[in-house]
């Protein structure tokens, strides 16, 4: 009798800490099958998203002999660059490409994820660009220096 007690709490208990959706945050569709074909392809495109990983594009704004690697998906993940030598420029110094595009641009938060990327976001201005299929990472001052950063990013549509 005790077992069936501490069930019935325990679903008492996750019935209260369950968040009731308000009617404003509902997704509303005309027809059950509109709705139901939504929700298919937000859940396609989560399961999707988080299998593959992105492509990563080094630009000669970055030096002689740059790379840019890239782990992670769509959603998340962490950018290592190395900028080379000599002939560096502002602008665009490496660009990601989406596995999937949104359907808008989404929102790129960037973040030093060490000490070298931390001093380029302060001296060299880095900043993000993005459209529906790609986002830049982008110098706003010219590197002076072969550097290895590590950069982590949430896109956020």
């Amino acid at each position: 009798n005790m077992a069936i007690d501490n069930e019935k709490n325990i679903e008492e208990l996750k019935y209260e800490l369950e968040v009731q959706p308000e009617e404003d945050d509902l997704i509303m569709a005309e027809d059950e099958s509109t709705l139901e074909e939504q929700v298919d392809n937000l859940n396609l495109y989560l399961r999707f998203n988080a299998s593959l990983s992105p492509t990563i594009a080094v630009q000669s704004a970055a030096g002689t002999g740059a790379s840019a690697t890239i782990s992670g998906n769509d959603t998340k993940g962490t950018i290592t660059l190395t900028t080379g030598s000599g002939v560096w420029s502002t602008g665009a110094q490496a660009i990601v490409t989406f596995v999937r595009n949104y359907q808008t641009a989404p929102v790129v938060v960037l973040t030093a994820a060490d000490a070298d990327a931390a001093a380029a976001v302060r001296v060299h201005d880095v900043y993000v660009t993005s459209t529906t299929t790609t986002f830049s990472l982008n110098f706003g001052v010219v590197e002076a220096a072969g550097v290895e950063m590590l950069f982590n990013f949430h896109n956020l549509e």
